[in-house]
């Protein structure tokens, strides 16, 4: 069987640390950690993930890599593969459970950011009412769209990431990203005629 295996090292590696080997194991995460570390530096440096954001996915990819170990197969792929892999799990569910934080936080920043845009020349008290049922207004919209139209919106509109970077946590092409924008903002405008 093991003439079969196009990464006999690696496998050897992970058949001698799941048997109980140690330092097999230590060996197999020393020879994938720079990996890891430079892959999850490189599509997490922006304005969404902080340091403790990343220290949090590398740790949590280690432990998932650990917990499904013995689903590694050697005939298909290396094992620093196998644990990117994993990492764009992870860092997909960072980014998710920061949006869904976004989505709570949207609310009160939107409608802050409405309202410092009105003129003081505006500021009596009907243009001030009308501008707050504008906002709940938007915000109902909002709150209609999509899940991945909320977060397109929040991610490129309100947290200014990089199409290439909100295709890379979506799992999706740049050109998709660009298109589900175009088209969050027109289910938007629409939403938000039928509500004002």
């Amino acid at each position: 069987m093991k003439e079969n295996i196009k990464y006999i090292q690696d496998y050897k590696l992970v058949d001698d640390y799941l048997n109980g080997d140690k330092e097999s194991g230590k060996k197999l995460y020393e020879k994938t950690y720079a990996i890891l570390k430079n892959y999850i530096y490189k599509y997490t440096a922006n304005n969404i993930f902080d340091s403790q954001d990343q220290e949090d996915i590398i740790e949590d990819t280690m432990y998932e890599s650990i917990r499904i170990l013995q689903r590694y197969n050697a005939k298909k792929c290396a094992f620093s593969t196998f644990v990117v892999g994993i990492t764009k799990k992870k860092i997909l569910e960072k980014a998710r459970s920061k949006a869904t934080v976004f989505k709570h936080e949207f609310k009160e920043e939107f409608a802050n950011e409405l309202i410092e845009r009105i003129p003081d020349e505006y500021s009596n008290p009907e243009y001030v009412l009308i501008k707050k049922e504008e906002i709940k207004a938007l915000q109902h919209a909002f709150q209609q769209l999509s899940e991945d139209h909320r977060n397109v919106i929040q991610l490129r509109k309100f947290n200014k990431v990089s199409v290439k970077q909100v295709a890379q946590f979506m799992g999706k092409s740049e050109s998709a990203v660009d298109s589900l924008y175009r088209r969050a903002i027109i289910q938007l405008k629409n939403n938000f005629k039928k509500i004002y």
